[in-house]
């Protein structure tokens, strides 16, 4: 975990330098301020900061991590198949209190990077249950 966690802080430090970085929208994660915490708090657990009944909710539909529930819209969390308002109340809480919140819209460059590790991740715990 500590390569992976030090190759994105590389890359995270390459993109905040870039041209690219203050092309982004106010609505977007903040660049180049962004510190490397709050990027590595995209792989927080969830099970970590909800509650055994908000986790299970969310676990149950494949979330396991603050990023892939961050990037979700409100709508799109409120959609969710047995979505309780209180788990919702419960998710923007904590997603705030993490420095997210729901619909956060990540740069392309991290949004990359993200979505490969997350496969990588996933096809691990793939194998691990075969």
């Amino acid at each position: 975990m500590a390569d992976k966690e030090q190759e994105l802080i590389r890359r995270i430090e390459k993109f905040a330098t870039s041209e690219a970085s203050r092309d982004f929208d106010e609505g977007t994660v903040a660049w180049p301020n962004v510190t490397h915490a709050h990027v590595l708090g995209l792989w927080t657990r969830l099970e970590s900061i909800l509650s055994p009944q908000g986790f299970r909710a969310i676990e149950s539909l494949g979330f396991r991590f603050v990023g892939e529930l961050a990037q979700k819209s409100l709508e799109e969390v409120k959609a969710l198949e047995g979505m309780k308002p209180e788990i919702l109340v419960e998710i923007q809480r904590q997603l705030n209190y993490c420095g997210f919140q729901l619909g956060t819209v990540l740069s392309p460059d991290i949004k990359a990077i993200y979505d490969r590790e997350l496969s990588k991740d996933r096809g691990l715990s793939e194998r691990k249950k075969r």
